[in-house]
């Protein structure tokens, strides 16, 4: 059954996201994951600095990226996507989330273990009806409104010091992404 599933799902579209393709930063760690026998991903993000126009009914699907990056953001070019924004404006900062399908609950807890072992602090085992999945989280994560009703609430400085703060916690990501790839390819 799981080997017929991992087949069917490796055969699907590979990505479903909104930019059609697996980031950069975790593509040779997903490559890893889907060639073990006891596992395979279903999703995943290697983590992002993003700022969102977000409408005022908070519909998800209504939100506009404005500035988006799976690396460490540019202050200017976030900058600049901030030049003429009315309502309400928001900048946040992702850690890494990977869901990988098990075949059982020991391979699920070994891939846990890694993740945890490795600073991914809010990994676990989730229910998943008829699959084990294992859902990865990294720890750093930062959310606040940077535009309210069409106005600024930083100045340029107190922005490229959030830019700088989203930046070092990207750096930590990877870091974590790298120990975690690492600790994967000891497990067959």
């Amino acid at each position: 059954m799981f080997d017929h599933e991992k087949k069917m799902f490796r055969e699907q579209k590979p990505d479903k996201s909104r930019k059609n393709s697996i980031d950069v930063p975790i593509k040779e760690l997903i490559e890893l994951i889907n060639q073990k026998k006891d596992c395979y991903t279903t999703s995943s993000c290697s983590g992002r600095i993003m700022i969102l126009q977000k409408p005022d009914e908070g519909k998800k699907h209504e939100t506009e990226w404005v500035y988006v990056t799976h690396d460490r953001a540019n202050v200017k070019e976030a900058n600049e996507a901030l030049f003429n924004r009315k309502g309400d404006v928001w900048f946040k900062q992702e850690p890494i989330i990977l869901h990988i399908c098990c075949r059982d609950i020991e391979s699920a807890q070994q891939i846990v273990d890694i993740a945890k072992f490795v600073g991914l602090k809010k990994s676990g085992i989730m229910n998943a009806r008829k699959r084990i999945l294992v859902e990865i989280v990294g720890p750093d994560l930062m959310e606040t409104i940077i535009i309210k009703d069409g106005n600024m609430l930083l100045n340029f400085e107190s922005f490229s010091i959030l830019i700088n703060e989203a930046n070092k916690r990207m750096d930590k990501n990877e870091k974590k992404i790298c120990a975690f790839e690492k600790e994967m390819k000891k497990i067959s």
